[in-house]
């Protein structure tokens, strides 16, 4: 049946779709359009993940897509027991995007299946390995991605892929070819495990070296790795050379823990990277020159376990420091062991220098000191500000909002899992509350919550609170007396539109909120769901 749509329609609907695998099944059987445009999108990454409960039959159709002379190899293999169904498409040229690991894991489900764990034929499980590899990468026509991360839930035994990938996957035939049009390449890596004579160091060294040559316009670049090694300047250095080959940068994440000296390699691309995202950052002083450089980058983020020099020389001279033009700034999911105050002095400078530009602020560890220094030199052009704030943070922050004039979404998260040392001795949390409620610029539309009070303490923040916002999250879990404040509140204020839950269908599955209450509520608020996700860890 020919389409009554336009072809270029159908091309936007399924481009729309295309992180809706069941939606793009379901295409296949519209018509021979629907399905012709489909199937490129649905093979375009085919051991992502989310397809490993279906990896046995990637395995059958990509073995229905050799040639002859290659069929007639596997059928030997197997002594000419295995059946080999012919194909409609040739699925192995829509390939964009290639999941090493989980390719090695449905080839390991597939032979296990196959033979039912009875003795399998000598090295068939390389021998698919290689012969399926070297299809993807002859055929693939428009390739793009390459994920070598490691996922030690699906990895039986870790020291194969530990030991051989940087070696295996340069083996595939056509593949230095392909990589020349790379544009993303995605490494994550975690091991305890001691290299004592180097050689894994080695061989990440060694990969990285022969990607410098073979891939120079890769736009988005990920690099997550830990491992103990006397090796580690050496995968340093080389992560230095794939970064200074790059033409054009625009996306670079990193983790300092293997050798900081690869940081001077950024400011290689600095009239093209526009996100940076540095993992355990531990050398704010080698960082901060190449962000002065750095004129076209939008967001800097900073996470996990962060332990940077002192920052006293910087703090204290900052005013004279150049500019950096960051947009988005994010500090988040952060571990510390002490010394808080170099995190703060950190945030302190990038925020001062940044201030001109800064739209976006992520940031945890918000203390007393932090609302002091916010309230010298607060970024007025902000319009999302989400912060993970101490106690005696939080009752004070109501004192940096009247310069906020053009803030539109708003969270706060308070945590009681660290000292602020600048804090008072006692409060009267409930009235910091109300002040706080009092204080909100008018311009927000989003608010998200999470305060460390009774109901009593919610109860009055929503009594006082009267700025007309479309969108409430709760990053609690709600009963039914708590939805019951929230109703009054949405009484009140007409223009809420959207109330997030954190961990809504929990709560509704499990009875905490009722039928009856939850249908009341959506009477008033059209969209009911889970909690939009944050930066921040939320535990209650």
């Amino acid at each position: 049946m020919q389409s009554i749509l336009p072809y270029d329609c159908i091309v936007d609907i399924l481009k729309f779709l295309r992180d809706d695998k069941k939606a793009l099944y379901d295409c296949l059987f519209v018509n021979r359009t629907f399905c012709q445009l489909a199937i490129p999108l649905l093979w375009s990454r085919p051991f992502e993940k989310e397809n490993m409960k279906k990896s046995y039959i990637i395995i059958n159709t990509l073995m229905g897509c050799l040639k002859g002379r290659e069929k007639q190899q596997l059928m030997e293999k197997f002594d000419k027991s295995i059946e080999i169904k012919p194909t409609l498409f040739d699925y192995a040229s829509y390939i964009k995007g290639f999941d090493y690991q989980n390719f090695e894991y449905a080839i390991k489900k597939w032979t296990e299946s196959y033979f039912n764990n009875l003795r399998q034929p000598f090295n068939i499980h390389i021998f698919i390995f290689q012969i399926l590899g070297d299809l993807i990468f002859t055929r693939t026509r428009n390739f793009k991605m390459l994920n070598l991360s490691h996922d030690k839930y699906h990895d039986d035994d870790e020291r194969s892929f530990e030991y051989n990938i940087f070696q295996k996957i340069l083996t595939f035939n056509n593949i230095k070819k392909v990589l020349n049009n790379l544009e993303k390449l995605e490494l994550r890596y975690f091991s305890w495990e001691h290299d004592i004579d180097g050689t894994f160091g080695d061989k990440i060294s060694n990969f990285f070296i022969e990607l410098s040559k073979c891939s120079n316009n890769i736009q988005d670049l990920i690099i997550d790795i830990f491992f103990d090694s006397t090796n580690t300047s050496k995968v340093s250095r080389s992560l230095a050379r794939l970064i200074e080959s790059q033409t054009n940068l625009y996306s670079l994440q990193v983790t300092e823990y293997i050798d900081y000296s690869f940081i001077h390699s950024i400011q290689s691309q600095a009239n093209s990277l526009k996100f940076l995202r540095i993992i355990e950052l531990s050398n704010f002083h080698s960082l901060l020159p190449i962000l002065y450089h750095c004129v076209k980058l939008e967001t800097l983020e900073l996470t996990e376990y962060f332990e940077v020099e002192d920052l006293c020389d910087l703090y204290n001279s900052c005013k004279s420091l150049p500019p950096i033009h960051i947009e988005n700034l994010l500090a988040y999911q952060i571990e510390m062991e002490r010394n808080i105050q170099n995190f703060e002095d950190a945030m302190a400078i990038l925020i001062n220098l940044s201030k001109h530009k800064l739209e976006s602020l992520t940031m945890e560890f918000v203390t007393y000191r932090t609302i002091n220094f916010l309230k010298l030199t607060c970024p007025i052009n902000l319009t999302y500000l989400s912060l993970k704030i101490s106690t005696f943070g939080l009752i004070k922050l109501y004192e940096i909002f009247s310069l906020l004039k053009s803030l539109k979404t708003l969270i706060i998260i308070e945590s009681g899992r660290y000292e602020d040392p600048l804090s008072p001795e006692s409060t009267d949390k409930t009235n910091q509350l109300i002040q706080l409620a009092i204080s909100i610029p008018i311009s927000l539309k989003r608010l998200g919550i999470s305060f460390l009070v009774d109901l009593s303490g919610y109860e009055n923040f929503y009594q006082t609170f009267s700025v007309p916002i479309q969108e409430l999250d709760i990053y609690i879990s709600l009963d039914d007396d708590h939805l019951r404040k929230i109703i009054s509140f949405a009484e009140k204020n007409r223009y809420l539109k959207r109330l997030g839950i954190m961990r809504f269908n929990h709560s509704r599955l499990d009875g905490h909120i009722s039928n009856e209450l939850y249908e009341l509520a959506k009477s008033l608020i059209p969209i009911i769901g889970e909690t939009k996700k944050i930066k921040h860890y939320v535990n209650r």
